[in-house]
């Protein structure tokens, strides 16, 4: 099963829409780490790393959210709890609970970096549209 991401960032699990309901800054996170996957990111990475913290709130242009440094900041110090709340609604899209894993966030935990979270997706998996590489990392 393939992820597509349109240039309005609209998100979809084969043929299944992603919703993520009223929180859009769910959405917002997620779609960073799809922009980014295989790229393992914790909140001391938003903090501290200028351009981790740039692109993210770039990606208010497709989006629509997270504009200030408020709701910046709101993600990164909930950042474990709004990654846990995508899970219902990535369950809810996925026609078997099993393909989960290849659609969530995976979390590892560091002694000093803290809990890093990656989507751990093939680049053959995941069609991106072109207009979003530039919220890329690397």
């Amino acid at each position: 099963m393939k992820i597509k991401i349109d240039r309005y960032g609209n998100i979809k699990l084969g043929d299944q829409s992603l919703n993520f309901g009223a929180t859009r800054i769910i959405k917002h996170a997620y779609l960073f780490y799809l922009i980014n996957h295989n790229i393992p990111m914790g909140a001391n990475d938003f903090r501290t790393k200028h351009i981790i913290r740039e692109k993210f709130k770039q990606l208010s242009n497709v989006t629509g959210m997270c504009k200030t440094m408020a709701e910046y900041d709101g993600y990164t110090n909930s950042m474990s709890s709004y990654n846990s709340k995508a899970k219902k609604y990535i369950l809810n899209a996925l026609p078997d609970e099993g393909l989960i894993e290849h659609f969530y966030y995976k979390s590892k935990k560091d002694k000093e970096e803290g809990h890093h979270y990656v989507i751990d997706i093939s680049p053959d998996n995941i069609e991106l549209d072109s207009s979003l590489l530039k919220y890329r990392l690397a």
